[in-house]
């Protein structure tokens, strides 16, 4: 066996070494995310995707919030800083994460158009506690 051959299969072996040490510790993390997720279970397909279509819209921003914090997407920062610059410092009592609450704004904005006044932002807290009463 050639010695290129040798070197580079080491370092494939270490580099999925390194891989699957580090899954147990991103299984750890999916999981307490998940854990403050009201609908989004880990599913790889969306449960409510016929049935209930404000249930589907929620399981998809969970999940899509899942996968951005697993993957540290710092677009996620610019959510919170737009959360934070329209809505200031409103944090209803719940446990949901500033993060997903951000990311929920931001969807919304994006699908229903701008917030340049107040009407917006209150459609908006209308549309939050619909998510927050869900079971």
């Amino acid at each position: 066996m050639p010695i290129f051959t040798v070197i580079k299969s080491k370092k494939l072996v270490n580099s999925a070494q390194k891989f699957f040490s580090l899954q147990p510790q991103r299984k750890r993390i999916m999981e307490k995310l998940i854990a403050q997720c009201k609908l989004y279970k880990g599913e790889d397909l969306n449960p409510f995707e016929s049935e209930d279509s404000n249930k589907s819209q929620f399981w998809q921003f969970e999940e899509r919030w899942v996968r951005m914090m697993l993957n540290e997407q710092p677009t996620l920062n610019g959510y919170v800083n737009r959360y934070i610059s329209k809505l200031g410092d409103f944090d209803p009592v719940c446990d949901c994460p500033l993060s997903l609450k951000a990311l929920m704004f931001e969807r919304y904005n994006h699908w229903l158009g701008g917030f340049d006044d107040e009407t917006g932002v209150e459609d908006f807290l209308s549309f939050f506690e619909t998510y927050m009463n869900i079971e």
